[in-house]
């Protein structure tokens, strides 16, 4: 049933129990009018518009009209569920499980620093791995001799420089510091890609020439002569 339907009901109700007022109003004694004789008066009914209608009347007819007795949804209720819905949907529906759980591992196919293995290394391993450490040792001690100047018998007093020199001290540090990494990283792929592969066998190693007595002794004569002369 559409609304229309429903308020001219309501109409034709209202107008049947204003009916029935009037009839209860008027006189028993009052004398039958003549049907010839014309009304001195106009009687004008007055239509409601639909903003006029009591909405509590309307809502009471329909739920009495319900079959069945099931509750039924006011037009307000139905409003504020529409405007609800309409306006943001997708916030009344949210799954936060994902949010809360971990979230997924980031593959990373490949790294910068190489990682210490977990097998102990080998001799010749832990051999190249000093030489580097001393490598990089010899070249830090290097850098850092060239702010140093000697002055008198075996006195270092650091020499006085500007801003400007000890920035580009710093940034060529920087540099040998990187070049060093990349450098050992490098060595380091190497050897573990040899070490991985196979070795052809190798031949023995032929025995070393004895030392010569007389070339270890001469410059110890020349020290000692030195040490006369002086």
């Amino acid at each position: 049933m559409s609304v229309e339907e429903q308020i001219d009901r309501m109409r034709r109700r209202q107008s049947g129990s204003m009916k029935d007022k009037r009839r209860s109003l008027q006189l028993p004694a009052s004398p039958a009018p003549d049907p010839s004789a014309r009304p001195a008066y106009k009687v004008v009914r007055r239509h409601r518009s639909i903003h006029e209608v009591d909405i509590s009347n309307l809502e009471a007819a329909l739920r009495a009209e319900e079959p069945g007795g099931q509750a039924y949804e006011t037009p307000r209720e139905e409003i504020a569920r529409l405007r609800k819905m309409e306006l943001e949907p997708q916030h009344y529906d949210v799954d936060i499980s994902k949010e809360l759980s971990t979230p997924d591992k980031v593959l990373i196919p490949e790294r910068y620093i190489d990682l210490e293995p977990d097998t102990p290394l080998s001799p010749e391993e832990l051999q190249e791995k000093q030489k580097k450490v001393e490598r990089i040792k010899t070249l830090i001690a290097k850098s850092s001799m060239q702010n140093v100047v000697p002055i008198g018998e075996g006195d270092l007093v650091d020499v006085p420089q500007d801003s400007e020199s000890q920035l580009q001290e710093q940034e060529k540090r920087i540099e040998i510091s990187c070049a060093l990494a990349t450098e050992a990283s490098r060595r380091g792929r190497m050897l573990s890609v040899q070490c991985a592969t196979p070795s052809p066998p190798t031949s023995p190693a032929s025995p070393a020439p004895p030392a010569n007595p007389l070339s270890s002794e001469s410059p110890r004569g020349a020290d000692s002569s030195h040490a006369m002369r002086v």
